[in-house]
């Protein structure tokens, strides 16, 4: 049984904006970010153990899986078909993320690229239906309040 989204996320806010995940989606589970700091490994002559120094470039990376309902089986595998082209289209943008009933602000990010994308047609749910799952890479994690 799916849950209910609490996320908002539109790629390219500012410019032709596509939401990826809208308030009220269906998810097969809760969305799971995972950041990585980078760091350099440096091998110093003489020294027992290599010096590790911050490189300062954060990385977050995290995916979801969507449930989209169709009017027929032909329409589901025609929509599966032309969102993964919509998808494959995609350049490096920033990403905005929102979360409901959280109205003081949301948080963005500079950059995301969406890394992975794939559809299938679920022959088991009641209506027809299909799932697209998104993996994003995104840096340049900010937060921006709102009057």
């Amino acid at each position: 049984m799916p849950l209910l989204s609490n996320w908002k996320l539109t790629f390219d806010p500012a410019g032709t904006s596509r939401v990826l995940l809208d308030f009220g989606e269906k998810l097969a589970d809760e969305i799971s970010f995972q950041g990585e700091k980078g760091l350099e490994v440096v091998d110093l002559t003489d020294a027992a153990s290599p010096f590790l120094r911050p490189s300062g470039n954060n990385v977050v990376t995290f995916s979801w899986e969507v449930w989209r309902d169709a009017v027929s089986d032909a329409q589901a595998r025609a929509d599966a078909l032309n969102g993964m082209m919509a998808i494959i289209a995609l350049g490096r943008r920033p990403l905005r993320v929102q979360l409901s009933g959280f109205t003081v602000g949301y948080w963005q990010f500079a950059n995301a690229f969406i890394t992975a994308h794939s559809t299938l047609r679920r022959l088991e749910a009641p209506t027809p239906r299909y799932m697209q799952t998104f993996s994003a890479t995104c840096t340049g994690l900010s937060y921006t309040s709102t009057p």
